[in-house]
């Protein structure tokens, strides 16, 4: 029974053990593009994170991302850009072909944050962290430019130090997000800038479609993070937190909403459906819940101070 399995789990942002009466009612939901297992997910009382508490055995884990995986899918040419960075003019000024500034992306996908990194930095030496190095690399190749590949563990145990560390929709995949977050805070340059991207227990469409919202792909979510706990984290390791704004995506709403639309689907939701259809083309929403921290995604840009520890 789901109660029992959270009355035996903890959340994996604050450690608070998930009581059997959590802060809301569990969302049930399946994984859309493989088996007909139910995942549940349960909010947490203290931090308000949802949290996977039935997911499939670590081994098994690499079934669930499949070759046309979305985030794996190379990007067109016309969509990559330079960052928009704070501090970025003083990160630049850092660089010389002899000594790069220290590029890590973990959770790299189809490399193309990597490939904007390139075009706002002179000269820089990207590395990545990926559960599967190996099949990573050949997903990078296109890059025709040499990227350091780390498996999870081998990140946790390097000393080595980076002056820009980005998690883009990767602390959601992992089981030991904190840790892997305070060990990147540890081997970050004084002066870096850490990125952290990841979908919003706050989103409208989350408390709207439930179990339809494309923000949860389970099982591969092992955690959706509250954002306000993220905060928390940082400004407990002395990072200052730069940036913080919301975001979301018509076509990712759209997807939401071919998902709701799946039989059975009620006529107050198919209702909903044509209204949200209505309005998604044309991203109005989309910047409406961005203004008011609604939207799926967060985003958060925290800086290490020069003379921090």
């Amino acid at each position: 029974m789901p109660d029992r399995h959270a009355c035996q789990a903890s959340c994996l942002w604050c450690g608070q053990l998930l009581r059997s009466l959590p802060a809301g009612r569990p969302i049930r939901t399946r994984d859309w593009g493989g088996d007909d297992t139910v995942y549940t997910y349960v909010p947490c009382s203290h931090c308000r994170s949802l949290v996977l508490i039935n997911p499939p055995p670590a081994e098994l884990m690499g079934q669930h991302y499949r070759d046309d995986y979305g985030p794996y899918q190379q990007p067109l040419a016309i969509s990559l850009a330079p960052l928009r960075l704070p501090d970025r003019e003083a990160l630049a000024a850092r660089a010389t072909p002899r000594q790069p500034l220290q590029i890590l992306d973990y959770g790299p996908g189809s490399g193309a944050w990597l490939a904007c990194a390139r075009l706002t930095f002179p000269a820089i030496a990207m590395a990545a962290v990926d559960f599967d190095p190996a099949v990573s690399g050949q997903r990078l190749a296109w890059l025709q430019q040499p990227v350091a590949l780390l498996a999870p563990e081998e990140f946790l145990a390097t000393a080595h130090r980076w002056d820009v560390i980005n998690f883009s929709h990767s602390l959601e995949h992992v089981a030991n997000p904190v840790t892997v977050l305070e060990r990147a805070i540890e081997q970050l340059n004084p002066g870096g800038l850490l990125l952290i991207d990841a979908p919003s227990v706050d989103s409208l469409s989350l408390r709207i479609w439930g179990p339809c919202w494309q923000g949860l792909e389970a099982p591969r979510h092992l955690s959706i993070p509250a954002a306000n706990q993220v905060v928390r984290l940082l400004c407990h390791q002395r990072l200052q937190l730069r940036r913080r704004f919301t975001y979301g995506s018509a076509a990712l709403f759209q997807r939401t909403l071919e998902q709701a639309s799946q039989p059975p689907c009620p006529w107050p939701r198919r209702i909903l459906i044509r209204a949200g259809r209505a309005v998604c083309g044309d991203g109005l929403l989309n910047r409406c819940c961005g203004r008011l921290g609604l939207a799926t995604s967060f985003r958060l840009i925290a800086s290490k101070p020069v003379s921090g520890p």
